[in-house]
């Protein structure tokens, strides 16, 4: 008896590699006997692109079952934006809302500027580097992209985000040098942006009362 044929992206994908990409282990342990090393790198690219096509086909099989970002996310090991990003044309093509979009309750505002042309305004937000280190903020994909930037120029920058319920910032033309939306993980990871941010404005309210008694002029 013949089986019915399973209608997912990730069969689909499998079934076309088993056809064009069978022998492919073969291929590169055949060029490394030959000692014809170039000849390992296509089986290489292959593989590697081929791998590629299975993350997407998987996200989209588990979008299409009705899963949201963040349980796909949970079930890969990433963060919701970054899958986002990875199959945006897929979800596009599916009609299925961003991240942000489709729980706006964990969405938030982020911006970002280099120190030595932006100046950070309390306005923009709490300072993602005042959040604990385990919070899922510090893996958004654009969040490692500025960081990595900033590494390489060796240029110090600043990130704040605005949580839900702040009003979203007023950001004059130039005044930062990029802003998105990123989401995160849990209400506990908004909180912990709540807090943040209601420690830098206290902060920022110290430093505005006066410390000194008044100045007067002597009589």
């Amino acid at each position: 008896m013949v089986e019915p044929r399973e209608a997912t992206h990730t069969a689909t994908l499998r079934d076309a590699c088993r056809a064009t990409h069978a022998d492919t282990f073969g291929l590169a342990a055949q060029a490394v006997t030959q000692r014809r090393w170039r000849r390992t790198l296509e089986p290489i690219r292959l593989l590697r692109e081929r791998a590629e096509m299975l993350h997407q086909a998987v996200v989209h099989d588990a979008l299409q079952a009705g899963l949201d970002w963040w349980q796909v996310a949970d079930h890969l090991n990433m963060h919701p934006q970054d899958v986002w990003e990875l199959c945006r044309g897929t979800a596009e093509r599916l009609g299925i809302a961003s991240p942000a979009d489709q729980r706006p309750d964990l969405a938030m505002k982020l911006c970002a500027g280099a120190d030595v042309i932006h100046e950070f305004d309390p306005a923009y937000g709490a300072d993602l580097d005042d959040l604990p280190a385990t919070h899922s903020l510090h893996h958004d994909p654009t969040v490692l992209r500025l960081r990595e930037a900033s590494v390489l120029l060796v240029t110090d920058i600043w990130i704040a985000i605005t949580p839900p319920g702040e009003p979203t910032p007023s950001i004059e033309p130039g005044a930062v040098a990029v802003a998105w939306s990123g989401v995160a993980t849990s209400h506990t990871e908004i909180d912990a942006v709540h807090q943040a941010l209601q420690a830098r404005r206290a902060q920022v309210h110290c430093y505005c009362l006066p410390t000194e008694r008044p100045y007067r002029a002597p009589a």
